[in-house]
């Protein structure tokens, strides 16, 4: 990118006259919602053992949508993830709206349960 294009006030970028950055509009590119579409599949996932993650061991997940358009996604684990680990998954009772007291949701602590500093990196639509 030239220097000159940097910092550029936001309120031109559709102002095409001097060659500014075009504004791009919103992008649908992964649509999920675990109320009203199905539960994500995840990949086998274990390197020695069933569960089992070593840092930054990779497995896959689909996500479907409202239309049961398929996403892909590829995943990493942060963090060395023991047998005490979860397979993310949908937990709790999946309510018709979502409230901020809803106590359910698509889960992807991993070891976090019962362990420090462990999570999943999600590359939607894309891959590692």
């Amino acid at each position: 990118m030239r220097s000159d294009k940097l910092n550029i006030n936001s309120s031109t970028y559709g102002d095409l006259s001097d060659e500014q950055l075009t504004k791009l509009g919103p992008e649908i590119i992964f649509q999920y919602n675990y109320i009203s579409c199905a539960n994500p599949v995840v990949s086998q996932w274990g390197d020695t053992t069933d569960g089992v993650l070593a840092t930054e061991a990779r497995f896959g997940m689909l996500f479907f949508g409202p239309n049961n358009e398929l996403y892909p996604a590829s995943c990493c684990s942060i963090g060395a993830v023991t047998v005490a680990g979860k397979t993310p998954a949908v937990d709790g009772a999946v309510p018709a709206t979502d409230t901020s007291a809803t106590l359910a949701g698509f889960d992807i602590q991993m070891d976090a349960e019962t362990a420090a500093d462990t999570g999943l990196e999600i590359v939607l639509s894309g891959v590692l």
